[in-house]
């Protein structure tokens, strides 16, 4: 994680999301840049007193200004950490994904707003698209989080070995912090035994140890009749500073016909989550 994108819209939740990054990368030795994207006037735009021209020119400077305060309200206590400041313009999505491939960015970080989550996002529903379509994690910071450390990590898993390609980067998140991880599995009964599965926990979770052997790894399979309904208590049941989960590649019908669980959990939670794309 050296090198972290956060894209702001100078709300609350975006400056949450800002002070999270700048903590990261105060741990991990990299660096932060700032980004917000503006929606560039037209020849065609009516209302204008100058030229489209000038009045983007003295937008961008108005954002540059504020993007100035902004490190400067934030950077208070962490001086050493490299913030570089990038002006953009719409559209957000396509941008901040273009922006990201091609500076090789490591993580996006971004604001979540209001009680329903992504539903009511910083940007609109712009967050929720980058999480959807981004190639690299992204880490989402709800409007109700207070800053805390965290201590203590879910990563809800299918054990299944698609599941092992987010692990990389989710441990060097486990690692930065010394938290502890709490591997969740949750499974809908069935009328069959679940010996099989028992043992393909057992075995999962065996590697696991084996392999991440330096850092606190806990198990819990819990069983449920409604993984969203589960989902939604889940930090009553395992309490937790951020929760971690995977998202898998859909196909066209997938999408077309499947909600995303991922998605739909940017909508729960009440803390941090970090999105990890399978590869």
């Amino acid at each position: 994680m050296k090198r972290i994108l956060v894209p702001v819209d100078f709300s609350p939740t975006s400056k949450k999301a800002f002070k999270f990054a700048v903590d990261i990368v105060s741990k991990s030795g990299g660096s932060v840049l700032l980004y917000h994207l503006y929606t560039a006037a037209r020849k065609s735009t009516p209302g204008l007193l100058v030229s489209a021209a000038e009045y983007n020119k003295q937008l961008a400077l108005t954002c540059l200004k504020k993007l100035k305060r902004l490190k400067k309200e934030i950077m208070k206590e962490a001086t050493e950490v490299p913030v570089s400041i990038i002006i953009g313009h719409s559209p957000v999505v396509s941008n901040v994904l273009k922006y990201s491939e091609k500076h090789h960015i490591d993580l996006i970080v971004m604001g979540t707003q209001g009680a329903s989550g992504l539903k009511k996002i910083t940007m609109g529903s712009k967050a929720s698209q980058v999480m959807e379509k981004s190639n690299i994690p992204v880490l989402l910071i709800p409007e109700k989080f207070k800053w805390k450390l965290p201590e203590r990590i879910v990563f809800t898993t299918a054990f299944k070995r698609t599941d092992r390609n987010s692990l990389s980067f989710a441990f060097e998140f486990i690692r930065l912090y010394g938290a502890v991880v709490t591997f969740v599995n949750l499974e809908k009964p069935r009328h069959q035994s679940y010996s099989g599965e028992e043992d393909n926990f057992e075995t999962y979770a065996f590697s696991l140890h084996r392999e991440y052997s330096e850092s606190k790894i806990q198990f819990r399979r819990l069983k449920t009749k409604s993984i969203v309904k589960t989902m939604e208590t889940l930090h009553d049941e395992i309490p937790y500073d951020m929760l971690i989960m995977a998202r898998r590649k859909l196909s066209f019908l997938n999408r077309f016909f499947q909600k995303s669980f991922t998605k739909e959990m940017a909508c729960i939670t009440t803390q941090p989550l970090l999105v990890i794309p399978q590869e």
